[in-house]
């Protein structure tokens, strides 16, 4: 993970994009840990939607929402406390 200097979504937004182009075929995904944080991955896992600040991702210098599909596949994967 990699600490950014962003203290909101827009510049957190510039600098993912920024990460993406430089290290092309990475996703890479904001967390909140003290601060804003980013990390790149080979691919997106599973739970990248509820794990992420965000409700996007950067991904070859572009910014990217997450769809429809990942959010429900987010929820599935993610076992209910009952």
């Amino acid at each position: 993970m990699i600490e950014m200097t962003a203290r909101d979504e827009a510049t957190a937004k510039k600098e993912a994009q920024e990460r993406s182009r430089i290290n092309g075929k990475k996703y890479v995904t904001v967390f909140n840990c003290f601060g804003l944080f980013m990390a790149d991955h080979d691919r997106l896992h599973t739970c990248a939607t509820s794990d992420s600040v965000f409700d996007w991702y950067a991904f070859n210098g572009k910014i990217k929402q997450f769809t429809e599909s990942q959010v429900i596949s987010d929820q599935n994967a993610t076992p209910a406390l009952s």
